[in-house]
């Protein structure tokens, strides 16, 4: 079995003034809350699905209670600070029992011809090995978050990797996948695939530009 887990939340401070009013998952891209983008493309792989929230958690929750999720929905209020990646999936693990995670950030935003490059990345997966789904960065040398790599915001993760995560605010590079890269244990997954964090106003404005061109 898999589940599915979208982490969002992050207090966006990247992206404020935005998120000085709302959470970076309801900010728009296309028309839709990065949330949706998130909770559409998680879902086909997933038998259940979980959310993290922090930052305006109260809206998040109103939102979801709107738009119903076609899986059953499993919310993970992170207060009175917000746990990271890692603590995120900790805190999770009772919710996983054994499960192995398809991982989103919320803010990762790939326009809708990714489907085929998705589809690729979950069903091809071994089970055994953290999956990282990333982009070349176009140079040589340590330019990326792996080499010439960089992650893009999803991961597939077997029950082995989030068994031990500590329920503390940590990150998972740091937590983990910093020490299976060193090792070659990361199975680092290149594609061609537009991929962008919408992590500040401007990168938020050109996801938007590209969704709303491709409708």
């Amino acid at each position: 079995m898999v589940k599915g887990v979208v982490l969002a939340a992050g207090a966006g401070t990247r992206l404020r003034p935005l998120t000085l009013t709302r959470p970076k998952a309801l900010c728009l891209v296309g028309g839709w809350p990065l949330m949706e983008w998130a909770v559409r493309r998680t879902v086909p792989y997933v038998d259940e699905l979980a959310v993290n929230v922090h930052h305006y958690a109260d809206l998040v929750l109103d939102h979801l209670a709107r738009h119903p999720v076609e899986r059953p929905l499993h919310i993970s209020v992170e207060m009175p600070v917000p746990l990271g990646t890692a603590g995120a999936l900790g805190r999770l693990r009772e919710w996983l029992d054994g499960s192995s995670a398809l991982v989103t950030n919320v803010d990762a935003w790939y326009p809708p011809t990714a489907t085929a490059v998705l589809d690729r990345f979950v069903r091809s997966w071994d089970g055994e090995r953290v999956r990282l789904l990333c982009v070349p960065t176009g140079e040589a040398g340590n330019t990326g978050d792996f080499d010439d790599l960089r992650y893009v915001g999803t991961a597939l993760l077997p029950w082995s990797a989030v068994c031990d995560l500590p329920v503390t605010p940590a990150g998972l590079y740091e937590a983990s996948w910093r020490a299976l890269h060193s090792q070659g244990l990361l199975d680092l997954v290149r594609a061609d695939l537009v991929a962008i964090d919408c992590g500040t106003p401007p990168d938020l404005a050109r996801a938007d530009a590209m969704a709303t061109e491709g409708e």
